[in-house]
């Protein structure tokens, strides 16, 4: 499971700092957090400023998540 950190109006939506979800790669992520939280949610997530494992995001799609990945969505 990733261990996943909300910041701004992420954190607020979700109504948690930090969260642990089960995917393979980013875009199962997104899909998660829309499912859980709503699309306003997954929404401000794509709008984020996303690190995994303290490297910044390039192309949501192309990128892989481990078992223990750290993934942060920071507001912009």
């Amino acid at each position: 499971m990733a261990n996943i950190k909300y910041f701004g109006k992420l954190r607020t939506l979700c109504g948690k700092n930090e969260d642990r979800i089960a995917a393979h790669s980013l875009t199962e992520l997104l899909r998660a957090i829309q499912k859980s939280y709503g699309k306003e949610a997954k929404e401000a997530a794509k709008a984020s400023l996303i690190t995994v494992d303290g490297d910044k995001v390039l192309s949501i799609r192309k990128t892989a998540l481990t078992d223990d990945a750290k993934v942060s969505f920071y507001p912009i």
